[in-house]
């Protein structure tokens, strides 16, 4: 099996979305309301009335399919990703060969920019053993 890499540095497989993690969770949870018949006194809870079980159930189903992500390489990923829109743009590997990264402000909206950019300059000094 091959690493899957984000133009980002992201590696998909310790991405909770990309390794199945949070499908996973969203199913447990779901599985745990059942078991411990939340519905039947979660009103008893400091603003459980305010739950609504229904939907609250529907959005657990929604979210143990739909958040498997295929990697951003396979057209998984955000809808729309600056990142990985300007790299294909630009007709890069990863972003690590762009002049560009520390400067970058597209790094931004994924929370710890500063991380990821560190992440792609040792991908970049072991070249040789990235995917």
């Amino acid at each position: 099996m091959s690493v899957r890499i984000g133009y980002c540095g992201i590696n998909c497989d310790e991405c909770a979305m990309g390794n199945g993690d949070f499908a996973e969770t969203a199913k447990k949870l779901k599985n745990y309301i059942k078991v411990f018949g939340l519905s039947q006194w979660i009103d008893e809870l400091p603003g459980g009335n305010r739950v609504d079980m229904r939907n609250l159930n529907k959005a657990l189903d929604i979210l143990s399919v739909y958040t498997r992500c295929a990697g951003c390489r396979e057209m998984g990923g955000p809808t729309v990703c600056p990142i990985r829109d300007c790299a294909q743009s630009k007709g890069l590997k990863f972003c690590y060969e762009c002049d560009e990264l520390d400067k970058c402000k597209k790094f931004d909206w994924l929370g710890e920019p500063q991380k990821f950019k560190e992440r792609l300059k040792q991908m970049k000094e072991s070249a040789g053993d990235t995917p």
